[in-house]
């Protein structure tokens, strides 16, 4: 009878010795997968860094184009207000020309007219 017990514990023995390493070779698996998912992850995560600095680096490059439209913008409102002023200061020395102009042409008429009322009282 002892010897059907030793007998049982062996078999029960040999069963757990196939279910350790039944279990061993799952733990094994596991850590691999593991490993391969760690490994995923760790390569998706540098993915993800290098767009975001890929993205931070364009929305830098666009904001600097947008302060250099703002200020090209700025720069051609100012000219263009600059060219405003001297077509005004231009438009006003034109009708200050203008006015200058008749004031001679009236001034040469007077004198030509005092001109002619000497001549005909010298000729008289």
């Amino acid at each position: 009878e002892l010897e059907a017990s030793n007998r049982k514990l062996r078999s029960q023995a040999g069963d757990l010795v196939v279910e350790r390493d039944k279990l061993q070779a799952r733990v094994k698996l596991l850590e691999s997968q593991l490993l391969e998912v760690q490994d995923q992850a760790d390569r998706a995560a540098a993915a993800a860094a290098a767009q975001v600095e890929a993205s931070e680096a364009e929305a830098q490059l666009a904001r600097l184009d947008a302060k250099k439209e703002v200020a090209e913008a700025r720069r051609v409102a100012e000219l263009r207000d600059a060219l405003t002023a001297a077509a005004n200061e231009a438009a006003y020395r034109e009708d200050a020309a203008r006015r200058a102009a008749q004031r001679l042409e009236e001034r040469i008429r007077s004198l030509e007219a005092e001109l002619e009322g000497l001549a005909a009282s010298a000729g008289q």
